[in-house]
């Protein structure tokens, strides 16, 4: 079945609640932001989104591209030496800063 066409491109928008599901469920950033938090990165533009209904949306791809900011994509995976590896290591890999 095809995709309903509005005629123009449609920006897909997240709810604000469902921002904060993911955000925990996915614990990208422990604790979750609260919401005065995330309607302030709204208000600041580093979340793309505005209030409709009453009701705060998000773009999609502007939650995406706020998420990958700052992940650690600089990082690489080394062995750790069993000397050196914390209980929270079970897979045996640490972190370094890539050169």
């Amino acid at each position: 079945m095809r995709p309903y066409d509005f005629g123009f491109p449609v920006r897909p928008a997240i709810r604000l609640r469902e921002i904060e599901t993911i955000l925990k469920k996915t614990r990208v950033i422990i604790p979750v932001p609260s919401r005065p938090t995330l309607i302030g990165l709204i208000d600041c533009g580093k979340l793309e989104g505005r209030k409709v209904e009453g009701v705060w949306l998000v773009y999609e791809d502007s939650f995406k591209d706020w998420v990958r900011s700052f992940q650690p994509e600089a990082y690489t995976l080394l062995p750790t030496p069993s000397h050196n590896r914390r209980e929270e290591d079970r897979q045996g890999v640490r972190l370094k800063r890539a050169a």
